[in-house]
Protein backbone atom coordinates (compact mmCIF):
# COMPACT_ATOMS: atom_id res chain seq x y z
CA UNK A 1 0.00 0.00 0.00
CA UNK A 2 1.19 3.40 -0.88
CA UNK A 3 1.27 5.79 2.15
CA UNK A 4 0.61 9.69 1.94
CA UNK A 5 4.02 10.10 2.21
CA UNK A 6 4.54 8.39 -1.11
CA UNK A 7 1.45 9.77 -3.17
CA UNK A 8 2.23 13.22 -2.19
CA UNK A 9 5.89 12.68 -3.57
CA UNK A 10 4.90 11.16 -7.11
CA UNK A 11 2.37 13.74 -7.41
CA UNK A 12 4.97 16.99 -6.73
CA UNK A 13 7.23 14.82 -9.30
CA UNK A 14 5.29 14.85 -12.11
CA UNK A 15 4.24 18.46 -11.45
CA UNK A 16 8.15 19.37 -11.25
CA UNK A 17 8.40 17.02 -14.47
CA UNK A 18 5.70 19.35 -15.94
CA UNK A 19 8.59 22.39 -16.04
CA UNK A 20 11.49 21.49 -18.82
CA UNK A 21 14.40 22.85 -17.11
CA UNK A 22 16.48 21.89 -20.06
CA UNK A 23 14.59 23.40 -22.42
CA UNK A 24 13.43 26.72 -20.24
CA UNK A 25 17.06 27.74 -18.51
CA UNK A 26 20.05 25.30 -19.39
CA UNK A 27 20.47 22.89 -22.50
CA UNK A 28 22.33 20.15 -20.35
CA UNK A 29 22.11 18.50 -16.82
CA UNK A 30 25.97 20.15 -16.20
CA UNK A 31 24.63 23.95 -16.86
CA UNK A 32 21.51 23.40 -15.02
CA UNK A 33 23.49 22.49 -12.10
CA UNK A 34 25.81 25.72 -12.75
CA UNK A 35 22.81 28.29 -13.05
CA UNK A 36 21.55 26.56 -9.64
CA UNK A 37 24.90 26.33 -7.92
CA UNK A 38 24.88 29.75 -6.42
CA UNK A 39 21.03 29.35 -4.79
CA UNK A 40 22.17 25.89 -3.72
CA UNK A 41 25.49 26.92 -2.10
CA UNK A 42 23.33 29.61 -0.24
CA UNK A 43 20.69 26.94 0.90
CA UNK A 44 23.33 24.37 1.91
CA UNK A 45 25.21 27.43 4.14
CA UNK A 46 22.03 28.62 6.14
CA UNK A 47 19.32 26.29 5.26
CA UNK A 48 16.86 28.84 3.62
CA UNK A 49 16.13 29.01 0.01
CA UNK A 50 17.80 32.20 -0.99
CA UNK A 51 14.60 35.48 -0.92
CA UNK A 52 16.56 36.61 -4.70
CA UNK A 53 15.51 33.33 -6.85
CA UNK A 54 12.75 33.61 -8.72
CA UNK A 55 9.54 31.41 -9.49
CA UNK A 56 11.10 29.78 -13.09
CA UNK A 57 14.27 29.19 -10.65
CA UNK A 58 12.54 27.16 -8.41
CA UNK A 59 10.68 25.43 -11.12
CA UNK A 60 13.86 24.38 -12.26
CA UNK A 61 15.45 23.33 -9.15
CA UNK A 62 12.38 21.37 -8.31
CA UNK A 63 12.98 19.75 -12.06
CA UNK A 64 16.73 19.23 -11.58
CA UNK A 65 16.33 17.72 -8.25
CA UNK A 66 13.66 14.99 -9.26
CA UNK A 67 16.43 14.41 -12.15
CA UNK A 68 19.10 14.56 -9.65
CA UNK A 69 17.23 11.36 -7.89
CA UNK A 70 16.36 9.70 -10.87
CA UNK A 71 19.66 9.76 -11.74
CA UNK A 72 21.34 8.86 -8.56
CA UNK A 73 19.46 5.75 -8.33
CA UNK A 74 15.78 7.21 -6.95
CA UNK A 75 16.12 7.11 -2.84
CA UNK A 76 17.40 10.70 -2.54
CA UNK A 77 13.39 12.00 -2.29
CA UNK A 78 12.27 8.67 -0.88
CA UNK A 79 10.93 9.76 3.04
CA UNK A 80 13.86 10.19 4.69
CA UNK A 81 16.13 10.70 1.91
CA UNK A 82 18.94 13.04 2.08
CA UNK A 83 17.24 15.66 -1.07
CA UNK A 84 14.05 15.61 1.18
CA UNK A 85 14.43 18.66 3.36
CA UNK A 86 15.97 20.61 0.20
CA UNK A 87 12.94 19.30 -1.54
CA UNK A 88 10.31 20.94 0.59
CA UNK A 89 12.13 24.35 1.34
CA UNK A 90 12.17 24.95 -2.48
CA UNK A 91 8.34 24.04 -2.93
CA UNK A 92 7.23 25.77 0.19
CA UNK A 93 9.35 28.85 -1.23
CA UNK A 94 7.30 28.79 -4.44
CA UNK A 95 4.09 28.24 -2.58
CA UNK A 96 5.13 32.04 -1.03
CA UNK A 97 6.65 33.30 -3.26
CA UNK A 98 5.01 36.68 -4.63
CA UNK A 99 5.14 36.63 -8.15
CA UNK A 100 3.52 32.73 -7.88
CA UNK A 101 1.02 32.08 -11.14
CA UNK A 102 -1.80 29.27 -10.19
CA UNK A 103 0.31 26.94 -12.50
CA UNK A 104 3.44 27.11 -10.61
CA UNK A 105 1.68 25.80 -7.58
CA UNK A 106 3.27 22.13 -6.42
CA UNK A 107 0.31 19.52 -4.99
CA UNK A 108 0.63 19.85 -1.40
CA UNK A 109 0.12 17.84 1.57
CA UNK A 110 -4.21 17.62 2.52
CA UNK A 111 -3.00 17.68 6.52
CA UNK A 112 -0.88 21.11 5.90
CA UNK A 113 -3.73 22.52 3.63
CA UNK A 114 -7.54 21.53 5.23
CA UNK A 115 -5.72 20.41 8.10
CA UNK A 116 -6.57 23.13 11.37
CA UNK A 117 -8.25 26.29 10.37
CA UNK A 118 -8.34 28.87 7.48
CA UNK A 119 -4.81 28.77 6.29
CA UNK A 120 -3.44 31.27 3.70
CA UNK A 121 -0.37 30.06 1.39
CA UNK A 122 0.45 33.16 0.34
CA UNK A 123 1.25 37.00 1.07
CA UNK A 124 -2.73 38.75 0.29
CA UNK A 125 -1.30 41.92 0.96
CA UNK A 126 0.65 42.01 -2.31
CA UNK A 127 -1.47 42.30 -5.26
CA UNK A 128 0.06 39.56 -8.00
CA UNK A 129 0.08 37.04 -5.17
CA UNK A 130 -2.21 34.03 -5.72
CA UNK A 131 -5.05 34.22 -3.52
CA UNK A 132 -5.63 30.72 -2.10
CA UNK A 133 -7.20 29.44 0.87
CA UNK A 134 -8.55 26.91 1.87
CA UNK A 135 -10.86 25.56 4.85
CA UNK A 136 -11.74 22.54 6.82
CA UNK A 137 -15.30 21.22 6.28
CA UNK A 138 -17.03 18.04 5.17
CA UNK A 139 -15.75 18.44 1.82
CA UNK A 140 -12.30 19.73 2.73
CA UNK A 141 -11.10 16.89 0.94
CA UNK A 142 -12.50 17.69 -2.47
CA UNK A 143 -12.19 21.39 -2.10
CA UNK A 144 -7.98 20.19 -2.17
CA UNK A 145 -8.49 18.51 -4.81
CA UNK A 146 -9.77 21.43 -7.15
CA UNK A 147 -6.71 23.85 -6.37
CA UNK A 148 -5.82 25.83 -7.56
CA UNK A 149 -9.05 27.20 -6.47
CA UNK A 150 -9.86 30.31 -3.79
CA UNK A 151 -12.62 31.12 -1.73
CA UNK A 152 -12.96 34.54 -2.25
CA UNK A 153 -15.91 37.10 -0.85
CA UNK A 154 -17.83 33.79 0.62
CA UNK A 155 -17.42 31.74 -2.92
CA UNK A 156 -15.16 28.91 -4.39
CA UNK A 157 -14.18 29.82 -7.50
CA UNK A 158 -11.16 28.05 -10.05
CA UNK A 159 -8.74 30.61 -10.65
CA UNK A 160 -7.48 28.91 -14.21
CA UNK A 161 -10.36 30.18 -15.85
CA UNK A 162 -9.05 33.93 -15.09
CA UNK A 163 -6.18 35.88 -17.31
CA UNK A 164 -5.00 37.26 -14.38
CA UNK A 165 -5.13 37.87 -10.46
CA UNK A 166 -6.16 40.89 -10.75
CA UNK A 167 -9.02 40.12 -13.00
CA UNK A 168 -9.67 37.20 -10.95
CA UNK A 169 -10.20 39.88 -7.95
CA UNK A 170 -12.68 42.50 -10.02
CA UNK A 171 -15.17 40.39 -10.77
CA UNK A 172 -18.23 40.64 -8.44
CA UNK A 173 -19.40 37.92 -6.62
Amino acid sequence: MIDGFERLMSRQIEWAHRYDGYARLARTPEHLAGILEPARQEYRRTRRVPEWCRVDLLRGWAFYLTRADRHGGGYGLMEGGPMVDEWRAVLERIVSHEEVAANDMPPRDRASVAGGGRICLNRPHLPQAVVSAFFPSRDSERLTDLAPSVVYRGRLRCIDRYASVERFLKEPA
